[in-house]
């Protein structure tokens, strides 16, 4: 699961600096404010479109390219290593069985859009998972199987809308007809800390379907979607934008 760090750096009194480290699997994403000539508590800092702003005194602002000027200037590195320990959460008597393990995945879709309709049918899934050592190979195909439909129906069709959506008679899920092809590719790297060098699966499979079928319909109809789910509807409106009149595939992965 993601997690998020906040670091506050030692530098110059004219310059307040904070750090969000985001993490997900091993992956790290950094994004950092900063405000020159203001002292505000770090919770007055407001990240905008490519700037940081004060809230308490809106005027003052300063970009992200400056940002990343200043932390050069002063040597400080732009990247920060975080810490996530669960231990003391946990007893004593069990706290040394506690180990991370940060799973990872890809996936690729092929999809075929009604550029007429804004239909979407998805065709083929290809996901590859890490889970260090397969210690049960069916249930882990089954897991990735289920997760990718899962990630179907949030992608395409699954939408709870506040005072209208009453039951499942108006809430769309995926049925048999919306299975794609699905190939499962079990990456084995195994794990120093878990039984048998095994990392485990359980709900990261399902992370990458959505964007992985959210690019491959973009692709396809050669506009850029940014709404889930992309009900047909949706696809439609974008189809407008771009003019296409006929049916088309496009193909793209997430992880």
């Amino acid at each position: 699961l993601p997690f998020f760090l906040f670091i506050p750096l030692p530098v110059p009194k004219r310059i307040v600096v904070f750090f969000t480290v985001a993490f997900h699997n091993d992956l790290s994403s950094l994004v950092f404010n900063q405000k020159i000539n203001v002292k505000p508590a770090y919770s007055n800092l407001r990240l905008e479109t490519e700037r940081v702003a004060c809230s308490v005194e809106p005027r003052r602002s300063i970009s992200l390219t400056e940002v990343g000027q200043e932390m050069d200037r002063l040597g400080q590195s732009r990247r920060v290593v975080g810490l996530f320990d669960l231990s003391s959460q946990f007893p004593d008597e069990t706290r040394p069985e506690y180990t991370p393990h940060f799973v990872t995945g890809a996936q690729v879709a092929e999809v075929t859009v009604n550029l007429q309709a804004g239909q979407v049918q998805v065709n083929r899934v290809v996901a590859a998972h890490d889970v260090g050592r397969v210690i049960n190979p069916l249930d882990a195909q089954g897991q990735i199987e289920g997760a990718i439909v899962m990630g179907l129906g949030t992608a395409l069709m699954e939408e709870y809308i506040p005072g209208q959506s009453t039951g499942f008679s108006d809430y769309c899920l995926p049925t048999i007809r919306s299975m794609p092809e699905i190939k499962v590719i079990l990456v084995e790297v195994p794990s120093f800390q878990g039984p048998f060098g095994a990392k485990g699966l359980g709900e990261a499979a399902i992370l990458p379907t959505a964007p992985a079928i959210i690019n491959a319909v973009s692709r396809a109809i050669n506009v850029r979607i940014r709404e889930l789910p992309a009900t047909p509807e949706c696809v439609l409106k974008h189809i407008r934008v771009n003019g296409k009149k006929e049916t088309v595939m496009g193909s793209a992965g997430g992880d």
